[in-house]
């Protein structure tokens, strides 16, 4: 059953493999990313939250609105609508609104940071499926090799210049190599269905940037425009 079941995995593979996806380039996937981010949408969304309220004075939970019905079955229209506010003293308002405009700063770091993360995240995948994809190119184009070279053993084993044992380990040498492309090909399978939900997107692509290694420093100054650390100086605020 073993021996059915991997020439079908392969023609399957084969079948996928054979179907031209769009590419994207890594700009275009973090791009892609971010746009989409809920993350992203919800830290907006208090960025907006926190400005709205630094630039209004309406308090909901010192408001009180009432509505009064009066008499149904007259004409009269006696219905009564109240809004009440406390209002408080000039300086609680001063205080109120600085700690507003403290936590939209905080916000804004946030968002920033959430950006950087989700930014880092889809570079490590998209650096993943093309680590992936280049190694698929490379088992496939050393699968084939090694056909053909089974079809050269195969020949001088007809015409008794070699024995069964070459013949034998080449077979199995070409099964495990068939096993590794299609654990290969599964993983790479598996990221881009990761990359779907994370676009939202519902068809898969390919890389269109080539796989290079690039040495980078690492830059460990910090200042004073980090954005984690504008974010502890205006938790610290608010406390």
């Amino acid at each position: 059953k073993a021996l059915i079941l991997l020439p079908l995995l392969l023609l399957l593979h084969g079948k996928m493999n054979a179907q031209e996806l769009p590419k994207k380039t890594l700009q275009e996937v973090v791009s892609r990313a971010i746009e989409v981010s809920p993350q992203m949408k919800t830290s907006e969304a208090q960025i907006a939250y926190y400005e709205a309220l630094s630039q209004n004075k309406f308090d909901v939970s010192k408001s009180i609105f009432k509505y009064d019905v009066g008499n149904l079955n007259s004409s009269n229209n006696d219905n009564k609508i109240t809004f009440e506010q406390v209002l408080d003293l000039p300086v609680v308002y001063n205080e109120q609104q600085a700690v507003y405009k403290t936590l939209q700063r905080a916000s804004v770091a946030q968002n920033l940071l959430d950006k950087n993360f989700v930014k880092m995240s889809t570079e490590q995948m998209y650096f993943k499926l093309q680590a992936l994809v280049s190694k698929s190119k490379l088992y496939h184009n050393n699968l084939a090799m090694y056909k053909s070279l089974m079809k050269a053993v195969d020949a001088r084993f007809k015409t008794g210049q070699d024995n069964i044992l070459e013949k034998v380990n080449l077979q199995n040498w070409i099964g495990l190599h068939e096993q590794e492309v299609i654990k290969n090909d599964m993983s790479v399978k598996t990221l881009q269905r990761q990359f779907r939900i994370v676009l939202n997107e519902s068809t898969d692509f390919e890389p269109a940037d080539t796989l290079v290694n690039v040495k980078r420093l690492i830059d460990t100054t910090i200042t004073a425009s980090h954005p984690m650390l504008n974010l502890l100086n205006s938790k610290i605020e608010v406390a």
